[in-house]
């Protein structure tokens, strides 16, 4: 079985980016292979379907083999051996079975990890999912993430309105990666919600939270004339979506 149809089937249950997927078998082929030979240094050609190995005279083979393959080399030399990736040996092969599943989960959490970096410190719309002991499960549906909305930054007030199908605009607090886990984690308690929603819908002005009591009132300075019509429309509906009383001041 080549490595391509290995990998298909490893991964078939993960959606990986393509780019994702070549990068994953090449690291695991390279790995498989080191691991196996003993040597230090390969490279794994995908497009070529090769894998070019570096072995050093006499610390990776012996001089006696060497001269087998070089007969003009000599010790302190480097011996470069190309193989076809479609003829490699079984231990390689069982090596590479047991990697690429944990090298393809590595990359697809790095890969999930930079695209919810971006997020953090935004406000985004979501709709709450599965229900945990303490948590909500929120998906991001523009962002196809699954986000974590712990008890701790739930608004207690508002508790009756967590329920799965409902849709409610959340802080990204922070995310964080451990090994192949990523954690996006919202809140509805913070200062960056009624500043970051009102930023969203006009980001050429300036919006700064200084005082909230999540569920009571908050009080947010702008450079933006109070008593602009569209402005007062969109505190009203963020008074709405946050149950609590929005004062604007100017800054």
């Amino acid at each position: 079985m080549s490595f391509w149809k290995m990998a298909e089937e490893l991964s078939a249950e993960l959606e990986v980016s393509r780019e994702t997927f070549y990068e994953a078998t090449r690291i695991a082929i390279e790995e498989a292979f080191l691991e196996v030979s003993g040597i230090q240094e390969c490279d794994v050609d995908l497009e070529s379907k090769t894998l070019t190995a570096v072995f050093r005279v006499p610390e990776d083979v012996s001089y006696d083999k060497a001269v087998e393959v070089d007969p003009d080399v000599a010790p302190r030399d480097l011996i470069i051996v190309n193989y076809d990736l479609e003829d490699m040996p079984q231990k390689v092969v069982k090596e590479f079975k047991m990697r690429f599943r944990e090298v393809l989960f590595d990359l697809h959490a790095t890969e999930v990890y930079m695209k919810a970096k971006r997020l953090t410190r935004k406000v985004l719309r979501g709709v709450i999912d599965e229900a945990g002991k303490n948590y909500f499960e929120v998906i991001l549906p523009e962002e196809e993430i699954i986000a974590l909305f712990p008890r701790r930054y739930w608004v207690k007030k508002e508790i009756r309105r967590y329920r799965k199908g409902v849709y409610l605009y959340f802080y990204v607090l922070y995310v964080k990666k451990e090994g192949a886990s990523v954690e996006v984690i919202l809140s509805r308690r913070s200062k960056g919600l009624p500043e970051g929603y009102l930023k969203n819908l006009f980001p050429s002005h300036i919006f700064r939270c200084v005082l909230r009591r999540p569920g009571e009132r908050s009080l947010v300075l702008t450079d933006m004339n109070t008593r602009d019509r569209s402005l007062r429309e969109e505190r009203k509906r963020l008074e709405w979506e946050l149950n609590e009383v929005v004062k604007l001041r100017p800054i």
